[in-house]
């Protein structure tokens, strides 16, 4: 069993330089593109995130007195968030609860309409009578 392993480790290794070999030498085209594709994709995205990191420097500043100024504004903003938020909610809680109130009315005013009530029955049959208020 141990030597099945190491014959087919070996078949692999043998087959990875091979394979090595060829795309060194050009022949795997398809592979070049690839990583010619992946390389200016890294390029890009490198390039993108310098000119983030510019621009954070420019809006936050590079001193800490600066940086805290800014941490102070934006816990601030996230404290008028939470409220904003909050009172959203509290909108739509009063939206839904008024829905549920006009539902259970038109429930109500549908029970109040009809009222469906059975006769004595029959060996073979029922039957029923609606009343239906003026």
């Amino acid at each position: 069993m141990a030597s099945e392993k190491a014959w087919y480790w070996l078949a692999a290794g043998v087959l990875a330089l091979g394979l090595n070999g060829a795309y060194q030498d050009g022949e795997f085209q398809w592979a070049h593109r690839m990583v010619d594709r992946s390389n200016a994709m890294v390029e890009r995205v490198s390039a993108q995130g310098c000119r983030l990191l510019a621009m954070a420097e420019i809006v936050l500043g590079r001193e800490p007195a600066e940086l805290d100024r800014v941490h102070d504004r934006m816990v601030r903003a996230q404290d008028r968030m939470g409220r904003v938020q909050d009172q959203f909610n509290q909108l739509q809680m009063e939206r839904v609860q008024r829905q549920m109130d006009a539902a259970q009315m038109k429930m109500e005013q549908a029970q109040e309409l009809v009222t469906f009530q059975q006769d004595e029955p029959c060996s073979h049959t029922h039957r029923y009578m609606v009343q239906v208020p003026r």
